[in-house]
């Protein structure tokens, strides 16, 4: 992963706590969500700064119960795509919707309040968002990772592998050909894990004058808004592979482990998986440029569209 930058990394928490931007970031895209629960539920109350507030108490209460440091390590954290990929905010059949269903039926089941800010009140909330997690497997709203362990792994490696994953609630698949498989987890090559150290990180949102930024080898939930006079000025989005399997190597278990999360799996993707990446990004800038020749060549105008950065970006420093 050879970064083009080569610049002080900005200052930043680098923790799963929340960031206040966060609430900005939800106010801005909750609108339908709360429209459909005022039509849907209309006794549940809910308007877009309570809904904001609870979605950011409740990744709080994720990173401060389930994250690095937390007590409860059964289940990851939910991953954080659902609440900021677009199709979270989609109503009545996306992620957000479901959970603020979920906890508004809770509530009236039980007759309570439902804070997750209240930390005298953390185990009762530990099992309504179990309850939820249910609801969004149920919804197939959340779904787990299906991992094939390469044989060129160490048995030792494979062993422990299996024992992560399982624990996590991934799927183990039998051969590289199952269908289904999410990530193909690779050794490292012989030079080692690529971590050479730095600091590096992708730009994955621009908000007034700040930047959201993705830390490698840190989960997205520790994804933070800093000044965006100090990072690259384009988005750098993260690129699925074209074979729909990402081809990893053996941190991505061993992070997503240690931080009770599913890594972004950008961060550990092998260099044979980069290169496939580079060469389908030429390939397709290729055939935008040939379309945009033939377009101007018929009088038919028009400027081909941009290629979407790759991975490979970021800023980098010493840590």
């Amino acid at each position: 992963m050879d970064p083009p930058s080569e610049e002080a990394a900005p200052p930043g928490k680098r923790d799963g706590n929340v960031c206040p931007e966060m609430e900005g970031f939800f106010l801005e895209r909750l609108p339908a969500v709360v429209s459909a629960l005022q039509k849907e539920l209309p006794d549940g109350g809910y308007n877009l700064t309570n809904l904001s507030q609870m979605l950011m108490q409740l990744v709080q209460f994720m990173e401060d119960v389930a994250g690095k440091n937390g007590m409860y390590k059964s289940q990851p954290k939910l991953p954080m795509k659902m609440f900021r990929d677009p199709g979270a905010f989609r109503a009545p059949d996306g992620s957000i919707f479901a959970l603020a269903a979920r906890i508004h039926q809770i509530k009236k089941m039980r007759n309570m309040v439902i804070d997750f800010g209240d930390v005298a009140r953390r185990r009762e909330h530990l099992e309504i968002y179990l309850n939820c997690r249910r609801e969004l497997e149920k919804l197939q709203l959340l779904r787990h990772p299906r991992v094939f362990l390469d044989p060129s792994l160490s048995p030792t490696d494979i062993s422990r592998m299996k024992e992560v994953l399982t624990k996590m609630g991934a799927s183990l698949a039998d051969s590289a050909d199952d269908s289904g498989i999410t990530h193909h987890v690779f050794p490292f090559p012989a030079s080692g894990d690529p971590d050479d150290g730095n600091i590096y990180l992708r730009v994955h949102e621009f908000r007034q004058s700040k930047a959201r930024v993705h830390w490698w080898y840190l989960p997205d939930s520790y994804d933070e808004y800093v000044s965006k006079e100090l990072v690259p000025d384009k988005l750098q989005p993260d690129v699925p592979p074209a074979s729909g399997v990402w081809k990893v190597y053996p941190r991505w278990v061993w992070d997503s482990e240690k931080f009770n999360e599913w890594m972004n799996p950008t961060d550990y993707e092998t260099n044979e998986a980069q290169e496939e990446q580079e060469k389908a990004a030429a390939a397709a800038k290729g055939a935008q440029l040939a379309q945009a020749k033939a377009a101007a060549a018929t009088g038919g105008g028009g400027a081909a569209a941009s290629g979407k950065r790759l991975h490979d970006g970021g800023v980098s420093g010493g840590v």
